[in-house]
């Protein structure tokens, strides 16, 4: 018995599976091919689909793809096709970055665009995670992003002193 399902869509039925679409829907994220996730949803293809590890579209994109153009038209297509802006990646393996979300990723490399649009889609701001259970707050100061700090402060993060932020 054949056990592949194919994915379906709008665009009709995929002769492959949604996993395997998925697979390639996370590249075409890390390369913040637009064309090509809008393509991919069309098939079928969730927006939140992430793969064994946890890591999905948003969280690569809110890393790789960030403050740029290209990057903030991938966050915006992928939450307004129902991207999850809290998805966390669930690796019980990784004790660095398990249950990071894209606003974890998002503010550890200081895109604080990006931060604000995941904010303005209901971002949790204090969501600590890893195994020092670091918060978006305390990753933006330890690596030196005032600018993200002051985004998150600004949305109602609770202020904890640290040099590295001007605004507590």
């Amino acid at each position: 018995v054949d056990e592949r399902v194919p994915c379906k869509g709008e665009r009709g039925t995929s002769d492959k599976t949604c996993d395997e679409l998925g697979e390639e829907m996370f590249r075409a994220c890390l390369g913040a091919d637009v064309h090509k996730v809008t393509d991919l949803l069309g098939w079928g293809v969730k927006a939140g689909w992430s793969n064994p590890r946890g890591n999905n579209c948003l969280l690569a994109t809110a890393g790789d793809g960030g403050d740029t153009e290209r990057g903030l038209a991938m966050g915006k297509l992928l939450m307004d096709n129902g991207a999850d802006p809290n998805s966390a990646m669930d690796d019980p393996n990784d004790i660095d970055f398990g249950q990071w979300n894209p606003l974890h990723r998002a503010a550890t490399n200081g895109h604080a665009k990006f931060v604000k649009m995941l904010v303005e889609r209901g971002a949790e701001l204090e969501n600590g995670a890893g195994k020092e259970w670091r918060t978006p707050l305390m990753l933006a100061a330890k690596r030196g992003w005032p600018e993200v700090a002051r985004v998150l402060i600004e949305a109602g993060v609770r202020c904890m002193w640290h040099p590295m932020i001007p605004a507590c």
